[in-house]
């Protein structure tokens, strides 16, 4: 019987310590943090052509809010120092379904080189079917220089773009 007591009392503490690295809870108190905190800590940009309706068939696709934000996801070590976060508003309005995501989307700086995505938890992307609409955001890291266009292409290479004014 005494030999037993230790394995129990070890079996308990493994048991605990899992429960504690397992995260799940603590994970959503999280995101639930960095979507308040980045609300709070967003820096407007002068909107250009925000908001713009653009159509490439199938869809109609609206930049709704361009904004510096500090909201990072919580995977990555190195955070980087500026990340742009851009809202997309997007409509199905043709008779099939339509993959889409924030991969298909690209800021350019003023030289015309293309920023990085950024790996977030929150960026979109999902198959939209027919008169459905589908609202998100696609996030972008910003090295050096200035944000002054997006553009989306679509499978077959069409694209379409808005034009970012200076950042405010």
């Amino acid at each position: 019987m005494k030999k037993m007591i230790p394995v129990i009392g070890m079996a308990l503490c493994t048991i605990f310590s899992l429960q504690g690295c397992s995260g799940e809870k603590n994970i959503e108190a999280t995101n639930s943090k960095s979507i308040k905190q980045s609300s709070k800590h967003q820096e407007k940009k002068e909107q250009g052509e925000v908001g713009k309706l653009q159509h490439i068939y199938p869809l109609d696709l609206t930049l709704k809010e361009v904004t510096f934000t500090s909201d990072r996801n919580h995977v990555e070590g190195q955070q980087h120092s500026k990340v742009v976060r851009i809202q997309i508003k997007v409509k199905n309005i043709g008779k099939e379904d339509v993959g889409i995501g924030s991969g298909n989307f690209m800021l350019y700086d003023e030289h015309g080189k293309v920023y990085a995505s950024y790996g977030h938890d929150q960026n979109f992307g999902d198959v939209l079917a027919p008169e459905k609409e589908l609202k998100g955001y696609a996030y972008f890291t910003v090295s050096e220089g200035k944000p002054t266009k997006v553009m989306y292409q679509n499978l077959e290479g069409k694209t379409v773009e808005w034009k970012i004014e200076k950042i405010s």
